[in-house]
């Protein structure tokens, strides 16, 4: 055991006193403690950090209606997805993008559209129809299957969002193992974009 005499001749302690302190009277968040000083060590880093997006979707939050956000992007959980359809589909070019893909893995899927909630909110719509003489059915998100609603937002998030880095926390949950070589597909074709660009 060292004693308080040891300790202050100590010649790493001198060191480690020689930095100035904070200034306690100032707030620092974690973010500014931790960013905002790496970013004096490191001055690209805070662009590079908000260059990435970190998606760990949930159907379940996909199976409500979205209140409106104001910004354009899907949220990390897949919330908003609905809204972030409804500017999807609202584009000829994008619609017809996306259904594309859809039918890459939900091929009984059709008529996607978006209703306005008088509360604003967006509610994801569809009509279902898994064979030629079957009616189609028509079916609110809150009805959709978890495994529809999470290829939606995997394609919005794969091939919608404009970020150089895009991070998928377990991207195969909720997709029949069958459909796991269409995403990875999709995501070599994402590589592909972003390597050639």
């Amino acid at each position: 055991m060292t004693s308080g005499k040891e300790l202050l001749s100590d010649p790493q302690r001198e060191v480690i006193e020689a930095v100035p302190p904070l200034d306690r009277h100032q707030l620092f968040s974690p973010y500014d403690l931790l960013i905002g000083r790496l970013t004096l060590m490191v001055p690209d880093l805070f662009t590079a950090i908000r260059g990435i997006a970190c998606f760990d979707l949930h159907p379940s939050w996909m199976h409500v209606a979205s209140q409106p956000v104001p910004y354009p992007q899907l949220n990390p959980y897949g919330a908003n997805l609905a809204q972030r359809l409804d500017q999807i589909l609202r584009e000829e070019s994008s619609r017809k993008q996306f259904e594309s893909l859809l039918r890459m893995v939900v091929p009984w899927l059709g008529n996607l559209a978006v209703w306005r909630q008088p509360d604003h909110s967006f509610l994801l719509t569809g009509e279902e129809q898994f064979t030629v003489k079957a009616a189609q059915v028509p079916m609110e998100s809150y009805t959709l299957s978890d495994g529809t609603l999470y290829a939606m937002a995997l394609i919005d998030a794969l091939h919608f969002e404009d970020f150089p880095m895009k991070l998928l926390e377990e991207p195969e949950r909720y997709l029949h193992p069958a459909l796991f070589p269409v995403l990875v597909e999709w995501m070599d074709e994402v590589t592909e974009l972003r390597s050639s660009s």
